[in-house]
C-alpha cells in the first residue's frame, strides 16, 4: 500500500513540474504570431496575435465540444479510413507536384553522403567533411544508403515519407484507444492529426524528421502496451523502435528518457519495471557502438561517434545571439571546429571557455538574459506552421512552384494571403492542442486526483524534455513540432472531457 502511495506522489509531482513547461509553451503561442523569411536569411517577425483569433478560437472550441456526441456515433474505424484517404490524397497532391530540388543543407548533405559511399567514395568522413564534423548523422545516412538502393529519385523520398506520415496517424489512433476505447476521443485524434499542418508539409522534407518520429510513436505504443500486458515480445519491440528513432535523430533521445522516467515511475509499485528502465537506457550506447563499429570496419579507419564537433558547441551557439535570432543556427559550431584544426578535444576546450564567458555575462546581466529567454522561446513555439513550408521547393532557393496551388502557398517569400490563411488556421490547431491538453490534465488529474494515464506521463515528459533541451541547445521552430504533435491523444481526451462536463450540465439545467 505504501509502494501504490509513493508512486502516486510521484506521478503527481512530476505531472506539476511538466506542466510548467507546457503553460510557458502555450502562452508563447498565444501571445506572439511569429513569421519567418522563407529565405536563406530566415528573418523572423514577431508581433502579438490580432483580437479576432481570440474570437474565432473561442467559436472554435464550442463548435468541436458540441460536435463530440455526434462524433461518438460514428465508427472510428471507418473515420480513421476516411481521415487516411483524405490524408493520402493531399499527399499525393504534394508527393509528385513538387519540385525535386534539395537546397544545398543538411538533407542534400546527408543524402549526397549517403550515395556517396553506397559507391564506396568516404571523402565525407574525413574530419573536415560533413559526416567528419557531424559523425551523429550517419545513423540517418545508413537509412538513406538502403532507401537509395530502391530509387534515387526524390520524389520516391516525399513518398515514403507519405507513408510514414500515414503510418503515424494509424498509430496516434491506437495509442488514443488504448488510453480510452471510445468513438469521439478516436475521432477527434483523427481530425486533429489532419489539422496539425506539419505533418503535411513535413512530407517534403527529406532529412529523417518524419522517420525517426514514425519509429518513436512505434516505440510508445509497445511502450504502453509493455505497461499493460507486461511481456517480452513488447519490450523487445520498444527497444528496437526506441534504438532506430534514436539512431535516425539523435533528438529522440529525448522520448526514450521520457518512457524510462514512466518505467521507473510505475517500477514504485512493480519492481519489474525497473530492470526495463535499466535496460533500455543501454539503447544509446549500444546504438552508438554498433554504428562506429561499422563504419570504422567498411572504412578501415576509426570512425567515433563522438568525435567531430563537441556538444558543447552547440549549448554555446544555443545561447548566442546573432542579428535577431537567439539560440538559431549562427555557424560558431562549424567556426570553433575548423579553428581548433579539426580537433574535437581542442574544440571542445574552446567553446567550454566561450561557454563560461557567457553564463558569466548572463549571470552579471540578469535582465538580458530574460530578454534573451523571452526571444527565443517565441521564436521557437511562435511560429505555428514550425518552418513546415520553409523547407519545401521555394523559388527563392531555387525550385519550381509547377502548380497554381504550389504558388499561391509558396510564392512570395512567405507573405501570399494563401500561406497567411494557412498559418492562422495552423495558429487555432496549436492553441486547440495545448489549452486542451492542460485542460485534461488539471481537471481529471491534480482536481480531482485519478490515477495519471501512461500516456498523459510520457507526452508531458516529452514536451517537457523538449522544452528544456531546446532552452539551452541550438533552436529553430522546425525542431519543436513533434513535440506539439505527441499531445494530439491528451487534447482529444481533453476535449471529450469538456463536453461532457457541459452537456451533463445542460442536461441538469433542462431537468430542473
Amino acid at each position: 500500500m505504501c509502494r501504490v502511495k509513493l508512486e502516486k506522489l510521484a506521478e503527481w509531482l512530476i505531472l506539476l513540474a511538466c506542466s510548467v513547461p507546457l503553460l510557458i509553451i502555450t502562452s508563447y503561442s498565444l501571445k506572439y504570431r511569429v513569421t519567418i523569411s522563407t529565405d536563406w536569411f530566415e528573418i523572423i517577425r514577431t508581433t502579438n496575435n490580432a483580437g479576432y483569433m481570440y474570437m474565432l478560437f473561442l467559436i472554435l472550441i464550442l463548435c468541436i465540444v458540441g460536435l463530440v456526441p455526434f462524433l461518438n456515433k460514428i465508427d472510428s474505424k471507418s473515420f480513421l479510413l476516411g481521415g487516411l484517404i483524405l490524408f493520402l490524397i493531399m499527399g499525393l497532391y504534394i508527393t509528385f507536384n513538387a519540385d525535386t530540388y534539395l537546397r544545398p543543407a543538411d538533407p542534400k548533405y546527408v543524402l549526397d553522403a549517403a550515395n556517396n559511399i553506397n559507391n564506396g567514395n568516404y571523402t565525407d568522413l574525413e574530419k573536415s567533411a560533413y559526416l567528419g564534423e557531424y559523425p551523429f548523422q550517419l545513423g540517418l545516412v545508413s537509412f538513406e544508403r538502403v532507401l537509395l538502393k530502391f530509387s534515387t529519385n526524390i520524389a520516391f523520398f516525399y513518398f515514403i515519407n507519405l507513408v510514414f506520415t500515414m503510418i503515424i496517424m494509424v498509430y496516434f489512433w491506437k495509442i488514443s484507444k488504448s488510453i480510452v476505447a471510445k468513438n469521439s476521443v478516436q475521432n477527434i485524434v483523427v481530425i486533429l492529426f489532419i489539422l496539425f499542418l506539419p505533418h503535411l508539409f513535413n512530407i517534403l522534407f527529406v532529412y529523417g524528421n518524419v522517420l525517426g518520429y514514425m519509429f518513436l510513436v512505434l516505440a510508445v505504443y509497445f511502450h504502453l502496451k509493455t505497461l499493460q500486458v507486461g511481456n517480452l515480445k513488447n519490450y523487445l519491440l520498444v527497444i528496437i523502435f526506441g534504438a532506430l528513432a534514436y539512431i535516425v535523430k539523435n533528438n529522440f533521445e529525448i522520448g526514450i528518457i521520457a518512457m524510462i522516467c514512466v518505467y521507473l515511475t510505475r517500477s514504485l509499485s512493480n519492481h519489474k519495471l525497473f530492470l526495463m528502465a535499466m535496460t533500455l537506457f543501454l539503447v544509446i550506447p549500444v546504438s552508438n557502438q554498433i554504428l562506429s563499429s561499422y563504419y570504422t570496419k567498411i572504412t578501415h579507419s576509426k570512425i567515433a561517434m563522438n568525435q567531430g564537433i563537441p556538444k558543447n558547441s552547440f549549448i554555446v551557439m544555443g545561447l548566442q545571439e546573432s542579428g535577431n535570432k537567439a539560440g538559431w543556427y549562427s555557424s560558431y559550431t562549424n567556426k570553433n571546429y575548423k579553428k581548433s584544426g579539426y580537433n574535437t578535444a581542442e574544440a571542445k576546450k574552446m567553446a567550454k571557455k566561450d561557454l563560461e564567458k557567457r553564463l558569466y555575462f548572463f549571470k552579471t546581466h540578469p535582465e538580458d538574459f530574460i530578454k534573451f529567454l523571452n526571444k527565443k522561446y517565441s521564436s521557437t513555439w511562435g511560429d505555428s506552421m514550425y518552418q513546415s513550408v520553409w523547407i519545401g521547393p521555394l523559388a527563392t532557393w531555387g525550385g519550381k512552384l509547377k502548380t497554381r496551388v504550389f504558388r499561391a502557398i509558396y510564392a512570395k517569400n512567405g507573405n501570399s494571403k494563401t500561406y497567411y490563411v494557412l498559418s492562422q488556421l495552423s495558429r487555432l490547431v496549436n492553441w486547440l492542442i495545448m489549452s486542451m491538453s492542460i485542460i485534461f490534465v488539471t481537471f481529471n488529474v491534480i482536481l480531482k486526483k485519478r490515477a495519471i494515464n501512461n500516456y498523459v506521463l510520457f507526452a508531458l515528459v516529452f514536451a517537457t524534455g523538449g522544452f528544456l533541451f531546446h532552452t539551452i541547445w541550438e533552436t529553430k521552430s522546425q525542431y519543436v513540432w513533434q513535440y506539439v504533435s505527441m499531445l494530439i491523444p491528451l487534447a482529444s481526451l481533453g476535449i471529450t472531457r469538456t463536453s461532457d462536463f457541459f452537456y451533463k450540465k445542460l442536461a441538469k439545467r433542462i431537468r430542473a
